[in-house]
């Protein structure tokens, strides 16, 4: 996942530099993070080197740059995170991204929000951005989060609910490995429930670095994400540990050996 935005020339060779070293690697995607979409340079990004593409466009920036979420008590600011959701999945469709990432823009539940009032929010927040992605062909896809970092939405069970209530067909899951080895029960066991419903995966071991530096049953996910008849990316989102080199290069080789 790289971090973009109004990007000068240096930036962009550099990020030209660093995509040309993934395609070398065996990577054939990566994922958007800026935090602004306004100020994303669509046309580097449609001429990325090496037969990369954009994977998808993560919104995280709603939260950490703009500091709003779906789940602001304040009205106001929720209606400011829809309108920027909206602006993501207008970029993830000028970059020709299928999906947009949804995770910490959801934001937590406050302690003096009713937990079903702060769950519909949630809910119509995402059937609105469904109604404008699909014009677009942009799925949405949600990520359960621990619950050391978000107090509600938590596990795969979590998620499916969501979308149950949702009833949107573009509105799907993220399965972030990491998150996962945290609050479900049975790794294997939620990935098959999941189903159809993963169009993402995030892989992190267990202590959030890259696979192989934990103590996760990787070969078991893959051959689950297989038996699902998953297409996805497999996308690397860990700690550049122990240096952001050796663990591009241990990533990709770890998981491409299974």
């Amino acid at each position: 996942m790289f971090q973009s935005g109004a990007l000068g020339t240096t930036e962009k060779l550099e990020l030209k530099n660093l995509v040309e070293k993934l395609a070398e690697l065996g990577y054939n995607g990566i994922e958007s993070l800026p935090y602004d979409p306004d100020e994303v340079d669509v046309s580097f990004y449609k001429t990325l080197p090496g037969g990369m593409t954009v994977s998808a466009v993560a919104s995280g920036g709603i939260s950490f740059r703009h500091g709003v979420t779906f789940l602001d008590p304040a009205e106001e600011k929720r209606a400011a995170s829809l309108r920027l959701m909206k602006r993501y999945v207008k970029l993830a469709y000028d970059l020709n991204a299928p999906m947009v990432l949804i995770g910490s823009a959801i934001g937590k539940i406050e302690s003096s929000i009713d937990r079903e009032r702060a769950i519909g929010w949630l809910v119509d927040s995402l059937k609105s951005c469904s109604h404008y992605a699909e014009q677009m062909n942009v799925s949405l896809a949600i990520e359960p989060i621990n619950r050391y970092e978000r107090n509600f939405l938590n596990s795969v069970d979590d998620g499916l609910d969501i979308l149950r209530l949702t009833g949107a067909e573009n509105v799907h899951l993220l399965l972030d490995t990491f998150h996962m080895n945290i609050e479900e029960a049975s790794i294997r066991n939620s990935i098959r429930k999941a189903g159809k419903e993963v169009v993402h995966v995030h892989l992190a071991d267990s202590n959030r670095w890259p696979p192989g530096f934990g103590h996760m049953d990787f070969k078991s996910i893959i051959h689950d994400l297989r038996e699902i008849e998953y297409a996805g990316f497999l996308s690397l989102e860990c700690l550049p540990k122990p240096d952001a080199a050796t663990a591009l290069e241990s990533g990709i080789r770890y998981i491409g050996a299974l």
